[in-house]
């Protein structure tokens, strides 16, 4: 659950992820950024979602998150350290998310607060729909 899960309904990194591939695909029309923005936060996957405050002050946990998201980047081949896009793509949609999700903001109809199920499904199905695309193009060439 993002945010620690200080919001008034489950809202998933995986939902977040999936925000974050669709405004890069958007933005550039390259499934491969897509591709990253969609695994950019995949290192939570073994370190939970640690806020970003937090992050600062953890001796290491830098390190520690760059060397998962470097290896994450590696098995799946996309570029490490992620374009600039999946950064500009992802604070758009924090500052979007603290508006109506975080403690302080409403949920709006635009936020589906998936279930985990649900978010995983999603999650895949985007994943699936990335790679099929990169390795069309790839075959093009």
């Amino acid at each position: 659950c993002r945010f620690n899960g200080h919001c008034s309904e489950h809202y998933s990194v995986a939902e977040h992820s999936i925000r974050v591939s669709g405004k890069v695909l958007a933005r550039t029309g390259d499934p491969r950024k897509a591709m990253a923005g969609l695994l950019h936060d995949a290192a939570e996957a073994y370190t939970g979602d640690v806020i970003s405050p937090l992050k600062r002050i953890l001796p290491g946990f830098k390190e520690i998150e760059r060397v998962l998201e470097k290896c994450i980047a590696e098995v799946f081949d996309i570029a490490y350290p992620f374009p600039e896009e999946v950064h500009t793509a992802d604070k758009d949609i924090l500052d979007y998310e603290f508006r109506v999700i975080a403690p302080f903001g409403h949920l709006d109809d635009c936020v589906k607060s998936l279930s985990p199920k649900k978010a995983e499904k999603q999650f895949l199905d985007m994943y699936y729909k990335l790679a099929e695309t990169i390795l069309e193009h790839d075959n093009k060439d």
